[in-house]
């Protein structure tokens, strides 16, 4: 029995036929297109990363922030101990200026005294130069992030994949 529908209602069909295709097309398409995540915040540049770039620079993410964390607590730690230098310092200046030169046992201990902030100097400069270390490591791998990882592109599904450990 042939369908008799008037002719609104036909092209009412159709319209919904031909974008209910449409809208199937496009959702077969979209789940070949992989979605991607990138590192950063600028423009993506080259290629995606393979799975192998992805695991690395996954792997180094966390490095550089536990890095980032020891060399700030170091600067707060040496800035903390320069602190206390400068203040030991005023101290024996204050103490020249009423030192009694005269004075043997007096002389011995404002001289005790010079010799334990020079040691503290001593200290400090060995861990500046730690410190100093540190810091141009963390720059380096940080140049290497943004080198090898930075505004680069990844499927998403290979990150699932290697969180999942594959």
């Amino acid at each position: 029995m042939p369908l008799n529908l008037k002719p609104v209602a036909r092209w009412h069909s159709a319209v919904a036929a031909a974008l209910l295709l449409a809208a199937c097309g496009a959702f077969a398409q979209s789940a070949d297109k992989p979605r991607t995540g990138s590192f950063g915040k600028g423009k993506s540049n080259g290629p995606l990363l393979t799975r192998t770039e992805l695991r690395e620079c996954l792997k180094l993410q966390p490095r550089l922030r536990a890095l980032t964390d020891e060399v700030i607590a170091e600067q707060s730690a040496l800035d903390k101990q320069k602190g206390e230098n400068s203040r030991f310092v005023a101290t024996l200046n204050d103490d020249l200026a009423t030192l009694d030169r005269t004075d043997a046992q007096a002389l011995d201990a404002y001289n005790r005294r010079v010799l334990e902030h020079g040691q503290r100097v001593d200290d400090y400069n060995a861990a500046a130069r730690g410190f100093n270390t540190r810091a141009e490591d963390l720059q380096a791998q940080r140049a290497v992030f943004a080198k090898n990882c930075e505004n680069r592109d990844f499927d998403e599904r290979d990150e699932i994949a290697i969180r999942k450990g594959l």
